[in-house]
């Protein structure tokens, strides 16, 4: 195969991880809205959200098996260790597959400090259930103590004569 084949297949796998990484990111906005806020179908709605990411996520683990394996071809063609030590354009289209690589890289790191704030706030949200949860048992646990029925037990004691 070619290098400038080789250029076009990987800008082709980069143009396609880019459209879903978009995807991602916008889920991952809709996650942390949905953090802000949660009740029950909030929940169901994360719970959903979660379900796209992670379907998403499996297709970009495919898209960069393809790419590695591609970007290892045209590295043994072009006789580089990577993408960033080439500062000219070998083939044609090289630096448009860099510039997408970085768009990717970018759009990873948004999504990295955004999945850090939405961990922070389900943390925070889950603590904030816990307290809830044990203000209600104690109150359970009141509760029962008052409407406990009490037993009566005739006097056993036996009074001797001395």
């Amino acid at each position: 195969m070619r290098s400038e084949e080789l250029v076009l297949e990987l800008q082709g796998i980069c143009n396609e991880k880019l459209n879903i990484m978009q995807q991602m990111l916008a889920l991952t906005k809709a996650q942390n809205e949905s953090l802000l806020d949660i009740q029950d179908e909030k929940i169901d709605c994360l719970n959903q959200i979660i379900e796209e990411k992670q379907s998403l996520i499996e297709i970009v683990n495919q898209l960069d098996h393809d790419f590695l394996r591609s970007l290892d071809v045209l590295k043994k063609l072009l006789n580089i260790d990577s993408l960033e030590e080439c500062s000219r354009e070998p083939v044609k289209g090289f630096k448009e597959l860099k510039g997408i690589v970085e768009e990717i890289v970018g759009i990873s790191e948004e999504m990295r400090q955004l999945d850090k704030e939405n961990m922070q706030r389900a943390t925070s949200n889950m603590d904030e259930l816990k307290k809830q949860l044990k203000s209600i048992k104690v109150g359970q646990k009141v509760t029962n103590s008052y409407n406990r029925k009490y037993v009566e037990t005739p006097s056993i004691l036996i009074d001797k004569k001395r």
